[in-house]
């Protein structure tokens, strides 16, 4: 029971990341938010590809332009999918 309740609770656990980061939270949660960023990254890089763009470079930018705001900016500006392209015309 204590090993379940310092997953879920323990915020005075502290978990070392490369390049000097630091995570102060409880591992659930920090866990989560792991989980969260690969999956975004993943779906980047998907979704581009998909609409015949690099999909290494959108995951690229999902990394390094502040995630998740790089997230919203995909979003945005993602350039639109080939079937919506041939719809139109």
């Amino acid at each position: 029971m204590k090993d379940i309740k310092w997953f879920f609770l323990d915020s005075g656990s502290s978990i070392q990341f490369p390049f000097g980061l630091e995570a102060s939270a409880p591992p659930f949660f920090i866990l989560l938010a792991l989980v969260g960023f690969v999956a975004s990254v993943v779906w980047v890089s998907r979704d581009a590809a998909k609409r015949g763009k690099s999909g290494l470079l959108a995951g690229l930018f999902a990394v390094v332009a502040m995630w998740p705001l790089s997230l919203v900016w995909w979003l945005w500006l993602r350039p639109p999918s080939p079937d919506t392209i041939q719809s139109q015309s």
